[in-house]
């Protein structure tokens, strides 16, 4: 898989093929960069790290390593199309995986490496007119092909302890000692070619600010978002809104599970937010906009998409954004 997003809407499939199959030995092979993710599904008993950028010989000994266990069924639940022949050289009898329309070359190397192969369910509701299906019931739909139990309503999830829950809670108190009630807004490098500066960014948390007075506002960013800390931090500065960057994943979700909204362009960062049970309001651009908030949006019935018709300039207001929080502050402000 390539994002954290990816591997969370897996949970619930790995869940489902746990409840059918609760002796069985169910390992992941990931990236490392993913590896954290899926050590905290309970129902896992092995993550195995591999990296396709690594030497062969290095790789081969990981594939070994697959093969050792004899496994029964290799299941491929993403990046559909690009990782069918680590299925096949796991070893495993059988092998099943969605394979996307319309790439002769992929489909005779599915042919090859592939013992199940089906159309995966987007294209199909594609050739069907139908509504797009989200990647947690098609992931779903591919374990429940060998036996696997799904719950009715499948929902994201991501373990945390009390202490780690605890230690963001305290973080939070520390900015803001006398806020009973916090929000962040997600710093993105990608809204950044959509009029996200700094000047837009300081516009919108005053906004936030001045309407939500009752909430300790926070900015969070990640690796991605290092090289532009500075100069969003000196912009900030007026308001007292402190960046908190540089956590590991464990640590993001926990601050996250002690806020009572996120404010996000759609990164990881928002599926990690729906799995913790935290409000979103998720900011899309608008091309392509209905597409990929069918397939990829945030997995929740807490989220409000929004889609960006035009890059910012001076004149916005943010009032979509500030009536979609207030629709999910409602419970927690009127609350104070």
């Amino acid at each position: 898989m390539d994002h954290i997003g990816d591997a969370l809407w897996s949970f619930p499939a790995i869940r489902a093929l746990r409840t059918a199959f609760p002796k069985a030995r169910i390992d992941m092979l990931c990236t490392s960069y993913l590896a954290e993710t899926f050590r905290r599904h309970p129902d896992l008993t092995e993550v195995i790290e591999y990296d396709p950028k690594a030497s062969l010989a290095e790789r081969i000994q990981t594939l070994k390593k697959l093969r050792q266990h004899h496994y029964e069924v290799s299941l491929v639940l993403g990046p559909v199309d690009k990782v069918s022949h680590l299925a096949f050289f796991s070893g495993a009898a059988e092998q099943y995986s969605y394979a996307y329309a319309g790439n002769i070359l992929r489909s005779l190397t599915n042919r090859v490496f592939l013992t199940h192969r089906y159309p995966h369910p987007a294209d199909v509701a594609n050739k069907s007119g139908l509504a797009l299906p989200h990647e947690v019931p098609s992931m779903i739909a591919l374990v429940e092909r060998i036996g696997a139990i799904a719950d009715p309503e499948p929902s994201l999830f991501f373990p945390l302890s009390a202490e780690e829950i605890g230690n963001a809670a305290n973080t939070l108190k520390n900015y803001y000692p006398d806020k009973a009630a916090y929000a962040a807004i997600h710093l993105c490098a990608k809204s950044f070619a959509y009029g996200w500066n700094e000047a837009a960014f300081l516009r919108l948390a005053a906004t936030l600010q001045s309407t939500f007075p009752e909430i300790g506002w926070v900015v969070t960013a990640g690796p991605a978002e290092e090289p532009y800390l500075a100069s969003y931090s000196l912009a900030l500065s007026p308001l007292n809104i402190p960046i908190i960057s540089g956590m590991q994943l464990a640590a993001t979700a926990a601050l996250l599970a002690n806020l009572e909204l996120l404010i996000s362009w759609d990164t990881g960062v928002v599926h990690l937010a729906a799995a913790v049970g935290t409000p979103i309001i998720d900011l899309f651009p608008d091309k392509n906009y209905e597409y990929c908030l069918q397939r990829w949006g945030p997995w929740s019935n807490q989220a409000i998409p929004l889609a960006q018709k035009h890059p910012l300039t001076m004149s916005d207001d943010f009032a979509e954004i500030v009536s979609a929080a207030k629709i999910l502050l409602d419970g927690s402000v009127s609350s104070q």
